[in-house]
């Protein structure tokens, strides 16, 4: 049995979305080959990027890298790699991955400690497709990486006495593209109030706010109780003077300008201008329930 060592590491969990769903669809052979496939590409990945693969558990492995550059880097290359798999795999099923760099415990090949729950948590967080991660992990990514980032939300982890700030990596180019409606770009200005209005409801946002979150959750801050509506749908942050509307959903944001100009988002953003409407998974039409207006100024 070898000494306990303590040393700062970064861990991976990456696991096939939905597996028991995939067993149902394809029975037992063509389920489990899919799966084995999946958890291949990823273990030859980590190794690529100086990765060891800790265990596999089940449709999951778990990983450590020696930097968070590193885990970043191959959290991206899986996820693009499964993207682009053989087309003859029709059933090649999402992945998804939470990272987590922190102290461990390294024992007998096996990695243990609060940064390993931590990971954890944040791989239960992800949907297909999404690789979760925390601030302690983003803070010394090479601008190469962070600017790849994105605040996502806030949880609690067991352990913690607070909730702890997650952030999502955004391996696709296109999805933190920054949509420019032509008004917008002419009429962008530094912005210093944002007023909400829902329902009855009204919400000001100022620089120094808290992000707004939009959604079906109990803990958002406006909570948007339609089936169109993911948990959480949407956020808005101040950033660099503008208010910046982010959809982070399966259904999208619409959003209706003063100008009338109808922008539709998906895993986008757009910056606030003026006044308008907001409609979370659906489209906007008149005297709709769910509309939350919107203001700046």
């Amino acid at each position: 049995m070898t000494a306990e060592q303590y040393e700062k590491t970064a861990i991976m969990f990456a696991d096939v979305e939905g597996s028991t769903r995939l067993y149902e669809k394809l029975g037992d052979i063509e389920a489990q080959k899919s799966i084995e496939r999946c958890l291949e590409k990823m273990a030859a990945i980590t190794r690529e990027h100086g990765g060891v693969v800790i265990k596999t558990i089940g449709d999951e492995i778990m990983c450590r890298f020696n930097t968070e550059d590193d885990a970043v880097a191959a959290a991206c290359a899986i996820q693009e790699a499964i993207e682009e798999s053989d087309p003859s795999y029709k059933n090649t099923p999402a992945i998804r991955i939470g990272l987590h760099y922190g102290l461990t415990i390294q024992k007998d090949g096996d990695v243990f400690g609060d940064a390993v729950n931590v990971a954890a948590r944040m791989a239960g967080i992800a949907k297909g497709k999404q690789i979760i991660t925390t601030e302690d992990t983003i803070v010394n990514l090479t601008p190469q990486h962070m600017q790849k980032t994105r605040k996502f939300d806030k949880a609690m982890v067991k352990g913690k006495q607070e909730e702890i700030t997650i952030y999502e990596v955004m391996w696709k180019t296109e999805n933190v593209t920054m949509i420019h409606s032509s008004s917008a770009l002419a009429a962008i200005a530094k912005a210093s109030l944002l007023q909400l209005s829902y329902q009855g409801q009204q919400i000001e946002m100022t620089s120094s706010s808290p992000d707004v979150v939009l959604g079906r959750d109990e803990r958002c801050t406006l909570r948007i109780m339609t089936n169109f509506a993911s948990r959480i749908h949407a956020r808005i942050e101040y950033r660099r003077g503008k208010f910046v509307l982010l959809d982070q959903s399966t259904n999208g944001t619409y959003v209706l300008t003063d100008s009338s100009e109808n922008i539709y988002l998906r895993r986008e953003e757009l910056p606030l201008v003026g006044q308008g409407s907001i409609c979370l998974g659906e489209s906007i039409t008149d005297n709709h329930p769910n509309i939350i207006r919107y203001q700046c100024s």
